[in-house]
C-alpha cells in the first residue's frame, strides 16, 4: 500500500488508491483489503493479517493552505513534501481494544537547508580533525591498532 500511495501521490499511476481513500475519509479499513488489493494490483493473502490505515496527507487531503508549519520558523511559507520514509511504512498506534496505522510522507522546510549544510561541513570538519589527532596519538602503535582505528572511518589507510 504504501509504495502504492507514493506512487500515486507523484502522479505517476492512476489514483486509484487515493481515490478509495477520498470516498472513505482517508481511511483504508482492513474489512475492504480484498477490494483494496484487487484494484491496486497486490497479491491478497490471509485477511487477519490486514489492518485498518490511517493516511495523514494534509497538502493532498486540503490543499497547499494545510501544509503543515515548520516548528523553529513558525510559518509554513517555505515548507515542502520531501518524500516518503523508505526505512518504514507507517506508526503502529495501539489503542485499548485494536490498533492501526498511520501513514504519511515527510515534509523540511527549505529556509534551514543552509543551516542544515553548514551544520554538516562543520561535523565533518570536526570528525576530520578528531581522526588526525587519533592518528597522531597513535603514531607510536602497531599498524594493526592504527588499522582498527582506521577501519571505523571510510576512505582511510593507516
Amino acid at each position: 500500500m504504501h509504495t502504492r500511495q507514493r506512487s500515486e501521490v507523484a502522479g505517476d499511476t492512476l489514483p486509484l488508491l487515493i481515490n478509495r481513500l477520498k470516498e472513505n475519509d482517508w481511511w483504508l479499513r482492513s474489512a475492504h483489503a480484498f477490494k483494496v488489493c484487487e484494484s491496486a494490483g497486490i497479491e491478497f493473502k490471509e485477511n487477519s493479517y490486514y489492518r485498518d490505515i490511517k493516511a495523514w496527507l494534509p497538502d493532498v487531503q486540503w490543499g497547499p493552505e494545510a501544509t503543515p508549519t515548520c516548528p523553529s520558523c513558525l510559518s509554513d511559507q517555505l515548507v515542502q513534501s520531501h518524500g516518503f520514509q523508505n526505512n518504514n511504512f507507517g506508526r503502529r498506534i495501539i489503542g485499548l481494544d485494536t490498533h492501526y496505522y498511520a501513514i504519511s510522507r515527510r515534509y523540511i522546510c527549505r529556509s534551514f537547508e543552509g543551516v542544515a549544510k553548514v551544520s554538516k561541513s562543520a561535523a565533518a570538519g570536526a570528525a576530520a580533525v578528531a581522526h588526525a589527532a587519533a592518528h597522531a596519538a597513535m603514531s607510536n602503535d602497531s599498524d594493526d591498532e592504527v588499522g582498527a582505528v582506521c577501519a571505523l572511518t571510510s576512505n582511510c589507510s593507516p
